[in-house]
């Protein structure tokens, strides 16, 4: 049995133009492992949960054009396999003009 011993999170862009609409965040854990991100906006915050597929890589989208310049959005991810949970590695992007 596979031991879930880490995942992490990136994003297409950590500086993406405000005119974008949305940032594809990926999260690369065990594949099969359940996961669950969270962007963390000023005032807002988005939940997602998916399973990845067999490469143990998952892309979410999560809308970004609503967020102000200069304000950054922290995505953190858990990933739980064989009711284990880790915290994977965050990132963050923030809006610019």
């Amino acid at each position: 049995l596979a031991t879930l011993v880490r995942c992490s999170v990136s994003v297409s862009s950590p500086s993406p133009l405000k005119s974008n609409t949305a940032e594809t965040v990926s999260v690369t854990a065990l594949p099969g492992a359940e996961v669950h991100v969270q962007a963390h906006y000023a005032r807002i915050e988005t939940h997602s949960g998916q399973a990845p597929p067999s490469s143990g890589t998952i892309s979410f989208l999560f809308a970004s054009n609503h967020v102000p310049v200069g304000v950054t959005v922290t995505v953190t991810a858990t990933a739980q396999w064989v009711g284990k949970p880790i915290n994977c590695s965050p990132a963050s992007f923030t809006p610019v003009a």
